[in-house]
């Protein structure tokens, strides 16, 4: 304790609840008793030497030390929290993945975090129909059955591996659509009689309170066909006549989704190879007998193959890339556009927007025995009959 005598009452402004002072009378002077160091204000008697004042610095520095240390957490916390699954996050550098990066080295692990841990959650929008949109209101929107044939009986004609990577595909597809509100169900390695049993059960449904339908059929394939898990082959236009308007009473009039994720043939795509664009379809050379009535003067009807979209993972003749770990280019592409531009775009819209993006996905190898460096690429294409714009 440091004793300062000498000093007068009326010269002092103590507060009596001052912690760091006691005062205490002697001889008609005010004796000042103080712990030291002690920092007082112009009014109060300062105490201590050299090294008293340095202490008090030392600790003045440490508590404002202390203060900015707090402060400053408070906001790398906010700089750096966590990302959870399904939140997005702000990024200047758009990310571009090759085949290289990811099929030959196998990064499940980069590309899983950008498919799944970046992403924004979708959730099914509210569209009442129009003359120029299709009616999105119902809860579920309808049925989205995901068939997925990975394993195959082996047969002489053609040599029908395990789609190793299929299962990431099913998982995916799974979520999306049931965050869009969909009743999602999957099968997995049917047979072709089980898979035309499985299409049948679905356009004899009474789909009177759903908007819409997805099909999703992922196998091997060649030029119209896709290989079920018996050896067997189905044309995809008995897909296609299966869930037509005609076939499917209840689904007239609405959209109807079928995506097939299958091989179209052997041939292999490469960046420096030129696409030719899709042929456009036909229009009828029929004349136009202006003595048949309006549509107006008529019974609603439609034509057979109205509302429908069917979209493939790649153009006929061409394969199309898996990969075990990650499952497939298309559905990965898919996924990623969907989920970033579903609550903004109608389905074509997204559908160019997966194109553009999985025919950035090249695959940079060297075949064996050469010295030559390919870039393949693929490339999907769709058809649609739609009549409005569908949002989802």
């Amino acid at each position: 304790m440091i004793a300062l005598k000498g000093v007068r009452e009326n010269n002092m402004n103590f507060k009596k609840d001052n912690p760091f002072l006691r005062l205490r009378y002697a001889g008609g002077h005010v004796e000042v008793v103080a712990p030291a160091p002690c920092l007082l204000g112009e009014k109060y008697p300062r105490c201590g030497g050299p090294l008293d004042v340095a202490i008090a610095c030392m600790f003045s520095i440490l508590i404002v030390t202390i203060i900015y240390l707090i402060l400053a957490s408070k906001a790398l916390r906010g700089l750096f929290k966590s990302v959870k699954k399904g939140e997005s996050i702000k990024c200047p550098v758009e990310l571009e993945f090759t085949e290289e990066l990811i099929f030959h080295h196998r990064a499940a692990g980069p590309m899983k975090l950008y498919s799944e841990n970046i992403k924004t959650d979708v959730s099914p929008g509210f569209h009442p129909g129009t003359d120029d949109v299709y009616n999105m209101t119902a809860i579920p929107r309808g049925i989205a059955l995901i068939i997925n044939n990975e394993r195959f009986d082996p047969i002489p004609e053609v040599e029908l591996e395990t789609r190793h990577g299929s299962r990431e595909d099913v998982r995916q597809l799974q979520k999306l659509f049931g965050d869009l509100g969909f009743h999602v169900q999957t099968k997995q390695n049917l047979t072709r009689k089980q898979l035309l049993d499985e299409l049948d059960s679905v356009a004899c449904k009474d789909h009177s309170k759903y908007d819409c339908l997805v099909l999703w059929i992922m196998s091997h394939g060649t030029t119209g066909r896709v290989y079920c898990s018996d050896g067997n082959a189905l044309p995809i236009e008995t897909v296609r006549d299966m869930l037509s308007n005609t076939a499917c009473k209840t689904l007239g009039g609405k959209p109807k989704l079928c995506f097939i994720q299958a091989c179209r043939g052997d041939r292999e795509d490469e960046v420096v190879v030129l696409q030719s664009p899709v042929p456009a379809h036909q229009k009828s050379d029929s004349p136009i007998d202006h003595n048949v009535p309006s549509s107006s003067s008529l019974a609603p009807r439609i034509p057979v193959h109205t509302d429908f979209l069917m979209a493939y993972s790649t153009v006929d003749g061409y394969v199309a890339y898996r990969n075990e770990n990650i499952g497939s280019r298309y559905v990965l592409a898919f996924v990623d556009v969907f989920q970033d531009r579903v609550a903004h775009d109608h389905i074509l819209d997204i559908l160019t927007k997966v194109t553009r993006k999985l025919s950035r996905m090249q695959k940079i190898y060297r075949p064996k025995g050469t010295s030559e460096v390919k870039n393949n690429v693929q490339v999907p294409v769709f058809s649609s009959t739609l009549v409005k714009n569908l949002y989802f």
